[in-house]
Order: C-alpha cells, then structure tokens, then sequence
C-alpha cells in the first residue's frame, strides 16, 4: 500500500529528526555549560568553546534545514512511485485494443431490428468449455423477446454480443441481414438501448441521468419515468426529479435505481431495447406495469427481456429457452408448456413458490 509507505517514511524521518535533535540540544548544552564553567571540552587536541548565542544560531540553521531534507525524502519517494505508475500507464495505452472496427465498417444511422443467428458459438478466454453452442434462431423486427434458463447458462453472453463486446465469428450473427463484424461499433451501439445487470448511476440529478442521452424534453424524461413505474417515487422526493442520486445510486432502493436505469433505456428510443434481468428487484405489480409498458410503447421496435422469473416474459412474443449452452427452445410461451422440460420445470417452480407463499400468509 503506497499510503503505508509514506506513512512509514514519514516515521522514519521524524525520528532521526528527533534524535539529531536530542543530540544538538544534549552535547550543545554541555558544551555551552563547559564554556560557561571556564573548562571547555578538548577533542583530539581541538578545545570546543560554544557560547549560548551561537548554539541557539546553529539550532536554528538545523532547523531550517528540516523541511527541505523531508521534502528530498518525499520527492525520492514520489519518483520510485511515479516510474511505477508511469509503467502501468504505458502498458495500458501501449496494450493491443482487441474490439475494433474492421476495415471500411458499415456506419448505420437506423435499423429495422432484425437479428439473427447462424450456428452461433461462444467460448471466453479464460474458459475451456465454450458458453454457447450452435445456436440458430432468428428474431423478426418489432419482436418482444424473453431469454430464460438457469445461471450460468450464457443468457448475458447472448445479449453482450449484440453489443460487439466480443469478438465473434464472422458469419454467426447479423443485424438487418449485415454481419455484426461488419458494423461500424460506434454507430451499432448508439442504436441499441442496453440495461445490465449491475446498474449504474451517476452522482447526479435523477433528471440528468435519466436524459444520458440528451435526446428528451422535460416531458420526454416524465414520460420514461412513468414508462418504467418510477415517476410517483420520483415526485415524492424532497427535490423530485432534481434530486442528486449519489454515487451509483447509492441514495436509491435497488428498485428504483433499476427503474431509473430502465427509463434512461426508453428514453433513447432505440429500434433495439435489451433488458438484462432488470426487473429482479421490483416487486410483482411493478414488473407486470413494467411488461404491459414494453407490450404498448416499444410495438414494432425489438425488445429483449433477459429473466430468471418465468412470469416475466411468460407474456412477450416469443421466450428463448437456453440448457446447458444450447438452444433448446424457441417458441411462443404456450408452445414452450409443450417442448420445453426447462421451461416446464421453471414454471412448475414459480408455480410451487406461489403456493408455499399463500400458505405462509
């Protein structure tokens, strides 16, 4: 811990400063009571003679001298640390940036919202097993989506690559029938509205970050607030949409900071929303508000709801059924009861938590 270091540095040298102290005051005193006395002190044939002036004189030379030797020893200090960091710094910037634009990228200023897969698979770098396999499927414009399955099971790595957060295939996944490879990132990115897992708020105004994207009114950013049932809690603060949500939301329930996070997605108007489990800390009649909304106001624009409650996209278009990185389904939530056992289990589960819950009330 370079703070420590300091810490000891700083020790070290009030110490020897102490000590050389002591000694000036120690042996400057007996040489002044020597001369006082008349019987000054002979070293090596040298006779010492120290009047009181000239030890309060000296005393105050050394003193002098204190802050700037403390000063050399921080700088000594700060240097080794800066070369250090200077190394870090470097090696960051000198690092090979592994997303980035292929040549002559294809720059979209809109998007129908089409996707598809093609025999899509996916393996991380620190991972032997690979996350998805052979995945096809095919996603019309204007779809609602819901993407389910157990932990672990590569749902968030499905969505993530719609965002070029990973290097893929070329050939595996397209966006209105163009390679996602072929895609201009920045332009690709700025037409897709993305909610993850681990929101984050700035330390701002509820207004500000809700308007992230400086493309709302003041009506605009009330109407997304409601869009994602958040607007009466909203109101209800002392300063309303003017209230400062602190770092990462730090001043907000978990709730609202996914709400708040859901509003900034709206507002965006993006022909491609993704919503990655992003309803897990709102209670049952807000989530189902939250669906209706996704049902009415995004009709005929993409929408993807990543869930691990099946009662969460059990009323979207179609549900994405993942096992064990694998398609196993992809069909209406009715025909999914039918040809899917992980969806049948997920329900049979919500369904058993339902009653063991009435039981308990």
């Amino acid at each position: 811990n370079p703070n420590e270091g300091e810490k000891k540095f700083d020790v070290v040298i009030e110490l020897i400063i102490a000590l050389v102290v002591s000694l000036i005051l120690g042996f400057g005193g007996w040489f002044v009571y020597a001369t006082v006395t008349g019987t000054p002190v002979v070293f090596f044939n040298h006779t010492i003679v120290l009047t009181a002036d000239k030890l309060v004189e000296f005393i105050a030379y050394f003193d002098s001298l204190i802050w700037p030797a403390i000063a050399l020893g921080q700088i000594i200090t700060m240097k080794a640390r800066c070369k250090a960091s200077l190394k870090r710094i470097s090696d960051f910037l000198d690092y090979e940036e592994e997303i980035s634009n292929c040549e002559n990228p294809v720059v979209v200023d809109s998007i129908q919202g089409e996707i598809e897969f093609k025999n899509f698979s996916f393996k991380h770098a620190s991972k032997l097993d690979p996350v998805l396999t052979d995945i096809s499927l095919k996603i019309n414009a204007g779809e609602s989506i819901g993407v389910v399955g157990r932990i672990g099971r590569g749902k968030t790595t499905l969505v993530n690559s719609l965002l070029r957060l990973y290097n893929v295939e070329k050939g595996t996944i397209y966006i209105d029938n163009i390679d996602i490879m072929d895609f201009d990132i920045a332009s690709l990115r700025n037409l897709i509205a993305y909610v993850p897992q681990d929101n984050f708020l700035f330390s701002d105004t509820v207004e500000n970050n809700i308007n992230f994207s400086n493309k709302g009114t003041k009506e605009d950013i009330e109407e997304a607030a409601k869009f994602a049932d958040v607007h009466d809690n909203i109101v209800e603060f002392k300063e309303g949409y003017q209230t400062v949500t602190g770092e990462r939301g730090v001043t907000l329930s978990g709730g609202q900071k996914q709400r708040i996070s859901i509003a900034r997605a709206y507002i965006k108007d993006s022909p491609i929303m993704i919503l990655d489990d992003s309803v897990s800390a709102v209670d049952v009649k807000t989530e189902e508000t939250i669906l209706k909304n996704i049902q009415e106001k995004r009709k005929g624009k993409t929408t993807i709801v990543v869930a691990s409650r099946v009662s969460t996209v059990n009323k979207l278009d179609r549900i994405i059924v993942l096992a064990d990185g694998k398609l196993e389904a992809f069909d209406t939530p009715e025909n999914l009861l039918k040809v899917s056992p992980t969806y049948q289990k997920m329900v049979y589960l919500q369904e058993l938590e339902k009653e063991v819950e009435g039981g308990s009330r």
